[in-house]
């Protein structure tokens, strides 16, 4: 069994001197909140004793700019050292940083060390360029394995090439890959032989400076930042059509997010300026000077705002690992942080559930037939399940979610195998809970931020009393202006949806108010009848909206006439 210990707010502290007394060959794990001082610990406490005992430390990431912002701390390290003891101090002699992914892509093009660590010198003793292996945010393993199934090629080298340094693995959503980890390098073959001890250091997640709040789409976001616009920004997406979509709405809102002033960052950032601009101000000074930063997940990871002007995030997020990670960009500062989460609904999942289950059966199809294909000597066999597998451009794209191609062959991920079920399970539990409860997701969100029983349903009842109350005033406002003077208004069939379907205002406001009436038969068929543009509000629907809302307004019907009344 590893050595569990718990508590302080910094890792530096947590840790105290016992770095020093690690073993050559100790496994440490860590698992500690985001913003706790886990790359300080490295760049300063362990480095510096690294230095001075002549040894070397590999710091692995999983985001280039991570890499970026690391290697900018090294820097200004090696700096100020130089200056303190007036010759040139070298920080790369004793660190060296690179990514997962660079290791993986030599690994994939046939470089089977390419770290050269499995060196040796000329009386054939092994040559050891490492004292000190971490992998920092090494959720990266499992979190990223469905959409880059090779995340297990770099684990499975670095974990075989380095059985006997010291490995740190840290993380602040260890969970998936923590029982993985011991196993692998605490136990030996299938008797589970134990080979030795391992250190566990894990510290309390603290979240009491987030107020949380929902939004039910992006038009709330719109409605958000128009209201608020001298603040600040930071919106995580999970659609790279909807991030662009979304940052061409907000530029149209006020001339101060017109053109450049809303920047939206994706992996492709370094081909596109303002994108480039803006990562590289993040990476120079901890923070982007524009109000409004759109961004996915190439941000979600490891990278610091240290911004006191960023006070609001908007977080569209279906995994727990995703969730924290995008939380924990925008450092702790003592100030409060408005945190918004998606509501989601059934329809969500259930076609998130639909694909997953579509790559799962294409997973079943193949992949029993991948791993065997190549124990077989007869070519014409592995011709013939590679020509069924990729005469299909859909199938393609299937495979690839779960195969990774290195050295000429193509293999199924192992982390993509494991985690593919999981998202199939979370995604049915997620459907069956909404069955009884409109607000399963939040609590689910609201549970990842540590939040009790009694906590989330206050956190549901005060934000839903305050949707209602504001969407009650919007949606009087609206039916005073469609009235104007008058008490009564009449209109055709047509008009009809021009006044209340293709008002996108009203419309919003009247699928908002539905969708909480209790007691209605065919709810969900007759909601989706309302955000319809082609067919008339119906006198029924709209009355119930109405009582919903507690205003004073109702419809009938006389004839082919709609008539909008004050009670």
């Amino acid at each position: 069994m590893g050595e569990e210990q718990k508590n302080p707010v910094y890792l530096s502290d947590k840790i105290g001197l016992e770095y020093q007394r690690w073993n050559k060959d100790a496994l440490v794990i860590i698992k500690a909140p985001t913003g706790c001082g886990k790359s300080h610990f490295v760049l300063n406490e362990l480095l510096n004793y690294a230095m001075q005992q002549g040894r070397r430390i590999l710091y692995l990431v999983n985001r280039t700019i991570l890499k970026d912002q690391l290697i900018k701390k090294c820097n200004e390290k090696s700096s100020e050292l130089s200056v303190r003891y007036r010759q040139i101090i070298t920080i790369g002699d004793y660190i060296h940083i690179c990514t997962y992914q660079e290791i993986e892509q030599r690994l994939k093009y046939g470089d089977t060390d390419p770290l050269r660590v499995n060196l040796k010198d000329a009386n054939g003793n092994p040559i050891e360029p490492y004292y000190y292996v971490v992998y920092d945010e090494c959720h990266y393993f499992y979190a990223d394995a469905d959409f880059n199934p090779g995340t297990e090629i770099s684990y499975v080298y670095l974990t075989q090439s380095f059985r006997h340094v010291v490995q740190i693995f840290m993380s602040a959503t260890i969970e998936n890959m923590e029982e993985k980890i011991e196993k692998d390098l605490t136990y030996t073959g299938g008797f589970k032989l134990h080979l030795k001890p391992f250190k566990k250091y894990e510290m309390e997640i603290d979240y009491d400076y987030v107020d949380l709040h929902y939004i039910a789409d992006n038009k709330e976001i719109l409605e958000l930042i128009k209201t608020e616009k001298n603040e600040k920004w930071l919106i995580f997406t999970d659609n790279i059509d909807k991030g662009n979509e979304l940052a061409k709405d907000i530029r149209n809102i006020h001339e101060k997010y017109a053109g450049d002033n809303v920047v939206f960052i994706d992996a492709r950032y370094k081909t596109d300026e303002s994108g480039s601009d803006s990562v590289r101000e993040l990476v120079d000074n901890r923070l982007i000077e524009k109000p409004v930063i759109i961004t996915t997940s190439v941000l979600d990871n490891g990278v610091s705002f240290e911004d006191e002007g960023l006070r609001n995030i908007i977080i569209m997020a279906d995994s727990k690992e995703e969730f924290i990670q995008m939380l924990g960009r925008k450092r702790p500062d003592g100030q409060r942080v408005q945190v918004y989460v998606c509501k989601r609904d059934k329809a969500y999942f259930s076609r998130k559930l639909h694909y997953i289950d579509t790559v799962k059966s294409c997973y079943d199809r193949y992949a029993g037939e991948i791993k065997s294909m190549w124990q077989s000597r007869n070519v014409l066999e592995q011709q013939n399940v590679l020509n069924t597998m990729f005469s299909n451009e859909a199938t393609y794209r299937l495979l690839k979610r779960f195969c990774y191609f290195a050295v000429g062959y193509i293999k199924v991920g192992y982390f993509a195998e494991l985690k593919i079920p999981k998202l199939q399970c979370f995604y049915r539990n997620m459907i069956k809970e909404f069955e009884t409860d409109e607000n399963a997701f939040l609590k689910v969100q609201a549970h990842w931020l540590g939040y009790s029983e009694e906590r989330i349903q206050e956190f549901i009842e005060g934000e839903t009393g305050q949707k209602l109350e504001d969407n009650r005033i919007k949606l009087e406002e609206e039916l005073k202006k469609l009235l104007g003077e008058n008490d009564t208004l009449a209109f055709s069939t047509e008009e009809n949806k021009e006044k209340l379907k293709r008002n996108a205002a009203i419309k919003n406001l009247l699928k908002f108010f539905f969708d909480r009436t209790e007691n209605i038969e065919d709810k969900e068929k007759r909601l989706e009848a309302i955000g319809k543009n082609d067919r008339a509000m119906q006198p029924e629907e709209f009355n119930c909206c109405m009582e919903t809302a507690q205003l004073n307004y109702e419809m009938i019907k006389e004839g082919k006439s709609f008539i909008i009344k004050r009670k």
